[in-house]
């Protein structure tokens, strides 16, 4: 069954393959091949309009607070507060679709234009500005939403100005970023678009 679009009367130049159901009449009409094809009430499976799915959100329109939004069901089964019909499960509450909704936040550092954050999980994330690679994600694209860098073992994060130092729990230091002025203290000036080890602690 095609996406269904609601109509008062069925429109004069309708869109080839796309179904049209007439609110007035109740009667679904299909355009396929340059004519209408028209199946009254009785002889469609779909038994009244409000068991049609108009926005294709997933959510009937009985159930659909506005069946002409995709983005919004009225329903919110698992109570995180984002509406089913944009949540990506709407049966956890941990599972939001929005990363930051979804931290547990262990430390955070913020440098000249970019931030890092580190999750309870141990996983190191990073944002914004990466001129230097200062985010550690091996480019130096900025970033405007948040970008793994670690998956675990992480335990401290900092940052400076163009570069950024983390903790891992095993001890080990690693920087990325700017080191024109040798900032990571590894002997060398000589930046970094990934993390790089310096020295156990």
């Amino acid at each position: 069954m095609p996406n269904v679009y609601p109509v008062s009367n069925f429109p004069s130049s309708p869109v080839e393959g796309y179904a049209y159901f007439n609110v007035n009449s109740n009667t679904l009409g299909v355009y396929k091949n340059n004519q209408w094809i028209y199946f009254e009430p009785s002889s469609y499976k779909l038994p009244v309009d409000g068991y049609l799915d108009f926005d294709g959100d997933g959510v009937l329109n009985k159930d659909d607070s506005n069946p002409n939004d995709p983005n919004t069901s009225g329903l919110d089964s698992d109570g995180d507060g984002v509406d089913d019909a944009v949540d990506p499960d709407p049966n956890d509450p941990n599972i939001t679709g929005n990363e930051i909704n979804d931290i547990t936040f262990n430390n955070l550092a913020a440098g000249g234009g970019h931030s890092l954050y580190l999750k309870s999980d141990g996983s190191l994330w990073a944002m914004g500005r990466n001129l230097y690679g200062q985010l550690g994600d091996g480019s130096t694209s900025d970033r405007v939403t948040p970008v793994e860098i670690e998956t675990g073992g992480v335990a401290s994060v900092s940052a400076g100005g163009n570069h950024s130092l983390y903790l891992k729990s095993d001890g080990s230091l690693w920087a990325m970023g700017r080191n024109s002025y040798g900032q990571f203290g590894n002997g060398t000036a000589t930046n970094a678009t990934a993390p790089i080890f310096i020295f156990n602690l």
